[in-house]
């Protein structure tokens, strides 16, 4: 999903900012809740950027070990990011809210069951263990 989303990105209307430049000034969250001051060209292309670095990493990092926990944080900042970025009003904001939960919530398929459920370490749990080893053979 990531990854053909940073791919669909990369052409010169979106890298120059024109399509969250269209969007941005008219979110709710943004502008009247958080009180956030207008983005400028700069911080509007840094955006683009940076939502395609993002996108591209997240497609990568989380399909393996050692950057999988750092690459569902950068998951779970980008979906807080693109709900109080881009909300427009209460529907939208739970709209986005639970596309968000519903992505995050698919990052659970790249940990073990013990990584989510047991100790964390990537080892099997001490209750899995035991009932393995009292099993017929």
């Amino acid at each position: 999903m990531y990854g053909f989303a940073a791919l669909a990105k990369l052409n010169a209307g979106y890298l120059a900012g024109g399509r969250i430049e269209a969007t941005f000034p008219n979110r709710v969250f943004w502008n009247q809740i958080l009180h956030g001051p207008p983005l400028s060209e700069a911080a509007v292309v840094a955006l683009a950027y940076g939502s395609v670095a993002t996108e591209a990493w997240l497609a990568v990092g989380l399909w393996f070990r050692k950057t999988r926990y750092f690459t569902a944080l950068v998951g779970l900042g980008f979906q807080v990011a693109l709900v109080v970025l881009f909300s427009n009003g209460l529907i939208h904001f739970l709209r986005l809210g639970v596309f968000a939960l519903l992505t995050l919530l698919l990052y659970l398929a790249f940990f073990s069951e013990d990584e989510v459920f047991g100790s964390g370490d990537g080892r099997r749990s001490e209750k899995r263990a035991f009932s393995k080893a009292r099993a017929p053979t």
